[in-house]
């Protein structure tokens, strides 16, 4: 019994001198992708995170920048959008604001766990996604040889372990792996260029 008592009190010294780390709680999902998607689609503007009036990949990628603030304790002022983010296909930034955040303290935990995360991010690309053309990876609203060109620039980028943007990622796993063998690669490109050669006779 004493041994126990001595063991009890060792673990919880332990506990109570090791710092806390937000990073190192892994949030445990409590609602599906199905059932938030659901909710996306009959109130997306409360998704609508930088403000600009348009729900897309870049909302998601504030609150992966939220997700970093809180993890780390501290705000920054700018969210960088990467080249597939942006409309121009170039890598920018825009400033960060209170509102932005206020809004996705309130929005922001898609997946139900109280916690604003990188999950609640994965579940708003989902969403987005989910009503996407597959092989349309820089979502213009056509599948055609930029397409192609996307996928083989991200395929070259991993081939010589050049990490790519989280949304990217997301953006080539939920609409550039077309032959569903879990990887976009030259293969996936010829398919686009095949589907897209297809369009263009029609």
């Amino acid at each position: 019994m004493k041994k126990t008592v001595m063991t009890i009190a060792i673990l919880l010294a332990s506990a109570m001198a090791t710092p806390f780390n937000a990073a190192a709680i892994v949030p445990q999902p409590q609602k599906t992708v199905e059932e938030f998607i659901e909710i996306y689609r009959n109130s997306e503007d409360q998704f609508d995170f930088n403000l600009d009036g348009v729900v897309d990949t870049i909302d998601a990628k504030c609150v992966l920048t939220r997700y970093s603030e809180l993890v780390v304790g501290k705000n920054t002022n700018v969210v960088v959008v990467d080249e597939y983010e942006s409309e121009k296909g170039e890598q920018s930034i825009f400033e960060f604001t209170d509102k932005m955040r206020e809004k996705i303290d309130e929005f922001g935990d898609m997946d139900g766990d109280s916690i604003i995360s990188s999950i609640d991010s994965s579940y708003l690309l989902a969403a987005y996604y989910s009503d996407k053309e597959a092989g349309d990876v820089n979502i213009d609203g056509k599948l055609d040889a930029r397409d192609a060109s996307k996928m083989l620039s991200f395929y070259s980028a991993n081939s010589v372990n050049i990490q790519s943007d989280y949304v990217t990622e997301k953006n080539m796993e939920y609409l550039g792996d077309l032959n569903g063998d879990g990887k976009v690669d030259s293969t996936d490109a010829s398919y686009a260029l095949l589907e897209y050669s297809k369009i263009a006779t029609e």
